[in-house]
């Protein structure tokens, strides 16, 4: 199986091999709209249902195609399925540093 990865700007959605009435099993809804805010004020926008289970994982269930928006970045149309919401973060670690 192929994996199949959104990914704008530092979020990322993979999509998993789930059904959504698994999910629902053991995760609680939360809303029909993914509102992620950046570090900039701005915001990633998803008109789809967002499950969270209770560690902190978060799911989302796209039931037909839709887009996420955002101010800085292309929008990107997502088609229908379960995805793992993830993120993409810059991390300088002090050895990566150039030395003076």
């Amino acid at each position: 199986m192929t994996r199949r990865l959104y990914r704008q700007g530092d979020v990322i959605l993979e999509k998993i091999d789930l059904s959504g009435d698994t999910v629902k099993r053991f995760c609680n809804t939360t809303s029909n709209k993914l509102e992620i805010p950046g570090e900039t004020g701005h915001r990633h926008l998803l008109e789809a249902e967002v499950c969270r289970d209770g560690l902190s994982q978060t799911y989302v269930i796209v039931h037909k195609n839709t887009k996420i928006v955002h101010d800085q970045h292309p929008a990107l149309e997502i088609e229908p399925g379960i995805y793992v919401l993830r993120f993409v973060r810059d991390w300088l670690l002090e050895s990566a540093r150039p030395v003076d």
